[in-house]
């Protein structure tokens, strides 16, 4: 099955960004946080990081990478 975690989410061997720019790209997780751990047990295809508001502080995604993101 394939699926996506936010930004916010620990991915090891990806960056997590949470949306902004302070944090750097070539920090990289060390280790999976529990529900990407769970996902990947369970034999999901990870396919990528979705987008996320700066730091998880707002209601919508309005963030320097991005932009606002529509659905």
């Amino acid at each position: 099955m394939p699926a996506t975690v936010k930004d916010l989410l620990l991915w090891e061997g990806k960056p997590t960004l949470r949306g902004s720019l302070a944090l750097s790209p070539n920090d990289l997780a060390k280790e999976d946080s529990p529900c990407v751990a769970r996902l990947k047990e369970a034999g999901a295809i990870l396919l990528g990081k979705t987008t996320t508001p700066e730091v998880s502080i707002a209601q919508f995604t309005l963030h320097p990478f991005t932009m606002t993101v529509r659905t």
